[in-house]
């Protein structure tokens, strides 16, 4: 399955509840009303890499594909391939001379 959302790091925003993380290494990606926890693979990919301690990288949108799963009510996705997901998070992330619009999809 591939979800899409804005990163939000390691819950900084509490956008789950703290309890319903399952490991250090997890973190969220929100999409409107919706969030998921992000399990199996640190936030970064060929020429990106997202610091989930950091607010100022929860900006971006990024696609991730893997194995959904759920426990006691919420959705896990141990992700197996990450990219960003709009043209200016492409270039934000890998530095290209295009406008960026943080958060939102080209």
């Amino acid at each position: 399955m591939t979800v899409t959302g804005v990163f939000r790091g390691a819950n900084l925003f509490e956008d789950l509840p703290p309890e319903s993380r399952r490991d250090e290494s997890d973190w969220v990606l929100q999409d409107g009303p919706f969030s998921i926890w992000v399990t199996g693979k640190a936030p970064k990919g060929k020429g990106f890499a997202l610091d989930p301690r950091s607010r100022s990288d929860c900006r971006y949108r990024l696609e991730a594909t893997g194995k959904v799963s759920t426990a006691n009510g919420f959705i896990y996705l141990r992700a197996s391939s990450l990219q960003p997901n709009s043209m200016s998070a492409r270039c934000a992330l890998l530095g290209c001379t295009a406008p960026i619009t943080p958060g939102v999809a080209s």
